[in-house]
């Protein structure tokens, strides 16, 4: 009995102890298998971070790069474009050409203003004494013609009659105009205007009443025409006016009324007619006071001529010398 309990001791230290070797090789092979794995996850971290420095290095030398290129482009035009501007702020100029603009060419500007006004007012002094003595010219001429044509005017008024005084002085006036416009363009020396002008204005008159004359022609033709027009066509008018009230009256007796029967009027041939019938107006006369008047207004002759001409003419050929002299 001790015997089989030694035995199944020893057995029993026996199977404890291979446990216990085997227990130590498992243990020694998970701890080997543990720091494999160990090792594995300490080289992928390691690889992975190693990784991650590598993208990060890149990214820096990346932007590193991008923004050398950003700063060369920027920079490479910045200094000419920095001077560009300082120029032309007017940080750099020309001492010389300063000196012109800030200088020489505002005092030049203030002589010329300077030299203008003066040769202005002279203008106008020289212009106010020219005008000063053709008028006081002006008014001598004047009064002599208004007292020759007084004198005249009281010998006519004292040899006329009372009772055609005012007819006769109006009569008197309006030849005298008209002689002294024929004296003038035919007669007076030296001549106002040239024979050419004169007959070029009175052609031009001439043309201008004889279209005044057609157009006054034309517009009596219309308004004939549209007078008749009007005419007829109230006459139309009464007559259908008429036949709608005896029309009716007649429904009102209960009696059917007639047809209406329009007017058989010829409207355009009446009014072509009453146009026909108008008289074309001749046209007005052209006279010498009309081409005087023309010439006066265009601008060929004037009132300081007629009157200088009429004064040589009155004062006599010495004058006429003198004054040519």
């Amino acid at each position: 009995m001790e015997v089989l309990e030694e035995e199944e001791l020893a057995a029993l230290k026996q199977h404890q102890q291979h446990f216990e070797a085997i227990r130590s090789a498992e243990l020694v092979a998970a701890q080997r298998l543990e720091a494999a794995e160990r090792r594995k996850m300490e080289e992928k971290e390691r690889r992975l971070k190693q990784e991650r420095e590598r993208k990060e290095r890149e990214r820096v030398v990346r932007a590193k790069v991008a923004a050398s290129a950003f700063a060369r482009g920027y920079l490479n035009g910045i200094v000419k474009s920095v001077f560009q501007q300082l120029e032309d702020t007017g940080y750099f100029y020309d001492p010389i050409e300063r000196e012109v603009e800030v200088e020489f060419l505002p005092w030049l500007t203030q002589q010329a203003v300077s030299h203008l006004e003066q040769g202005m007012l002279a203008r106008t002094v020289v212009a106010q004494i020219v005008a000063d003595a053709v008028a006081l010219k002006q008014n001598r001429e004047e009064e002599a013609i208004a007292m020759a044509d007084a004198q005249a005017a009281a010998a006519e008024a004292y040899a006329a009659k009372e009772a055609e005084a005012a007819a006769i002085a109006s009569a008197a006036e309006l030849e005298e105009i008209r002689a002294k416009a024929t004296f003038i363009l035919q007669h007076l020396q030296p001549p106002v205007a040239r024979q050419e002008q004169i007959d070029a204005v009175r052609a031009e008159l001439a043309s201008k009443a004889g279209g005044d004359a057609d157009a006054a022609f034309e517009a009596e033709k219309q308004r004939a025409g549209d007078a008749k027009r009007a005419e007829l066509e109230a006459q139309i008018a009464a007559a259908k006016e008429a036949y709608e009230a005896s029309a009716a009256e007649t429904q009102a007796n209960g009696e059917e009324p007639p047809a209406y029967e329009e007017p058989q009027i010829d409207i355009e041939g009446q009014v072509e007619a009453a146009m026909a019938a108008v008289e074309k107006a001749t046209a007005s006369e052209v006279t010498d006071g009309d081409v005087l008047s023309a010439l006066m207004e265009h601008g060929v002759v004037t009132k300081e001529a007629i009157v200088h001409g009429l004064a040589v003419h009155m004062l006599g050929d010495g004058a006429h010398i003198h004054h040519e002299e």
